[in-house]
């Protein structure tokens, strides 16, 4: 096995190839050297580093984050590289429902760093987990992935069951109790 240190090579230049050759010889010199080569293209990628973090408030119930179906969301993706510009696509598993081309419900369009949906428009359907990604690609090769990050959260359910008591709070305590109170 050969190693080496990382950038102890400079990238091959176009259709230009390194050539590495082992011979090997039995240990008394009686038989014939063999020869093996490899050719090898060295290309020089930059660093991409993905990051992502939500913007808007969310709790938790257990270690999962946490949304209401009706509240804004907002995720913000950085992919930090040293030397290209980049380019952001967001998906969302499962798909929400509604029309993903909508500005109304994703101001800022899926190919942003900042991924927004709106609430009151039912995109996210309580009681589901929703998977967000968002891929990170160097502009001049839009369609290879070089970062990706991912973020699940769960969709709070609507309350159901149980009881509950109203209380219409007066200077003096309970003015009326029970439902429902108008």
């Amino acid at each position: 096995m050969l190693e080496m240190t990382a950038g102890s090579l400079p990238p091959t230049p176009d259709s230009s190839y390194y050539e590495f050759t082992v011979a090997v010889q039995d240990a008394a010199g009686l038989k014939a050297v063999s020869y093996a080569s490899v050719s090898v293209e060295l290309v020089e990628y930059a660093v991409f580093i993905e990051e992502m973090g939500l913007l808007s408030g969310l709790s938790q119930r257990g270690g999962t984050p946490l949304i209401n179906n009706n509240d804004d969301l907002m995720l913000q993706s950085s992919c930090l590289s040293s030397d290209v510009g980049v380019s952001y696509v967001w998906t969302i598993s499962p798909a929400p429902t509604g029309d993903l081309s909508s500005l109304d419900i994703f101001p800022a369009g899926l190919n942003q760093d900042v991924l927004i949906v709106m609430g009151g428009y039912g995109a996210l359907v309580a009681g589901l987990d929703y998977t967000f990604t968002s891929r990170c690609m160097p502009l001049d090769s839009p369609t290879e992935t070089r970062g990706q990050s991912s973020v699940t959260l769960s969709v709070n359910d609507f309350p159901v069951g149980g009881t509950c008591k109203v209380c219409l709070l007066g200077s003096s305590g309970c003015v009326k109790t029970g439902s429902p109170i108008v």
